[in-house]
């Protein structure tokens, strides 16, 4: 097995509220606006990293704990990575 990484990790961020663009701008990555998953569960802005040309990793901003807390200001960002999508087979 080899782990991957050969190339480059890119960074697709969306942008689901304009008020995020700032957000989006410091964060760099390439623009991804036609992204379809993650709408309705993120919000303001999510992104996707691939590595190899695979999808590796999700994250974003979600509302949970503002709902928790009843606080609009509070902002919560969630990622993850699919550790079994980090080494594949020759």
């Amino acid at each position: 097995m080899r782990a991957c990484g050969a190339g480059e990790p890119e960074a697709r961020v969306t942008v689901l509220d304009e008020r995020f663009e700032r957000v989006a701008a410091a964060l760099g990555g390439t623009p991804d606006p036609g992204r379809e998953s993650g709408r309705g569960y993120y919000s303001g802005l999510c992104f996707k990293v691939y590595a190899d040309g695979m999808e590796v990793g999700d994250g974003g901003f979600t509302d949970w704990t503002a709902r928790l807390l009843g606080n609009r200001k509070e902002r919560l960002l969630i990622s993850a990575l699919g550790l079994d999508r980090l080494a594949l087979a020759p």
